[in-house]
C-alpha cells in the first residue's frame, strides 16, 4: 500500500518570517494585502523547499518535481502539503464554516447537495473531495464543479475512466481530502517540526 506524508503547518501558532529566516529563504510578494493569505504564501514556499527543494510550475499552474509527487492547499491560516513518491496526489483543505445555499448548489450534483444542504462538515467533504481530485489531475477547475461527482467520499472512484482512492481527516475545525491515482494509500499526517 502506498503512503501519502501529509505535513501540516498551522500559520496562525507560528512566527512565519522568523522560519523563513531560519531557513535563510526570502519570500516576497507585495500584491498580497491579506495578511492571511501572505502568511499562507510564505508557509507554503516554506514547506516547498523544505521538503521538495527544486520544482517548476506546469503548463497547467501545478508545481511539479523529479523528487516527488506532491500538492499543496491552504485555508484560514493552515497549509498543507501532501508528497508520495509515485503517483500524482492531490489535497484540498477548507475551514468548515457555514456557506450560502446558492454556493452549494454551485459545488453540488442534485445528490450530494440533498446529503449536504443541512450539514456544513458533509459539504466539505464533498468541496475538498471535488478539488483534491481535480489537483491530483493538474488541471484546476474548469468544469462546472457540479458536474465533478465527489462520491464515494472515500475509496475507489472512476473518473473520465481511470481509478482514484481518496481518502479526508478531519483537523480540528478543518477537512482535509487527499485524492491519488491508481492506488490505495494510507496517510501519514505529521506536524511540521520547525
Amino acid at each position: 500500500m502506498e503512503e501519502v506524508r501529509l505535513i501540516i503547518l498551522n500559520t496562525n501558532e507560528i512566527d512565519i518570517d522568523e522560519l523563513l529566516k531560519q531557513a535563510s529563504l526570502s519570500f516576497d510578494d507585495e500584491s498580497i494585502t491579506n495578511e492571511v493569505v501572505l502568511r499562507e504564501k510564505k508557509a507554503s514556499f516554506y514547506l516547498k523547499n523544505k521538503y521538495i527543494g527544486e520544482y517548476q510550475i506546469s503548463s497547467s499552474g501545478k508545481p511539479v518535481s523529479n523528487n516527488a509527487y506532491f500538492n499543496i492547499s491552504h485555508s484560514h491560516g493552515v497549509v498543507v502539503l501532501a508528497i508520495n513518491d509515485n503517483h500524482p496526489v492531490g489535497v484540498d483543505i477548507e475551514l468548515i464554516r457555514d456557506m450560502d445555499d446558492n454556493f452549494k448548489r454551485y459545488v453540488c450534483d442534485d445528490g450530494e447537495y440533498e446529503l449536504s444542504k443541512d450539514n456544513n462538515e458533509e459539504f466539505f467533504k464533498i468541496w475538498t473531495n471535488k478539488e483534491s481530485l481535480l489537483k491530483c489531475l493538474g488541471t484546476g477547475i474548469k468544469m462546472k464543479m457540479n458536474s465533478v461527482s465527489s462520491l464515494p467520499l472515500e475509496g475507489t472512484r472512476l473518473f473520465e475512466g481511470k481509478e482514484y482512492y481518496s481518502r479526508h481527516i478531519v483537523y480540528g475545525k478543518y477537512i482535509i481530502s487527499i485524492t491519488i491515482s491508481d492506488v490505495e494509500f494510507d496517510i501519514i499526517a505529521l506536524a511540521d517540526k520547525q
